[in-house]
């Protein structure tokens, strides 16, 4: 999805050098507002998949500050949606 590629591209040449903070201020937290906020479900799944390919990108590039910040808050919402799925 071009979206995706717009956010790596962002990350790649203007955020990668930059401190955590920084980055996921910019990227990651308005993605995950757009997950945990409820949204229609077609934002919710675009969100996902470029959180997804960032994460793939964190990894390719060895990022593991970005990686210990990201995961934490995704599992808290995995786990709080599947809960709702069963309760």
């Amino acid at each position: 999805m071009a979206c995706a590629r717009s956010l790596i591209e962002i990350y790649t040449n203007c955020l990668e050098d930059e401190a955590t903070d920084i980055s996921s201020l910019i990227i990651i937290e308005p993605l995950i507002s757009i997950l945990d906020g409820g949204a229609d479900r077609a934002t919710q799944h675009t969100a996902a998949y470029c959180l997804n390919e960032l994460i793939n990108t964190f990894q390719l590039k060895q990022n593991t500050e970005l990686l210990e910040y990201t995961t934490p808050r995704l599992i808290n919402i995995f786990l709080v949606k599947i809960l709702s799925i069963f309760c």
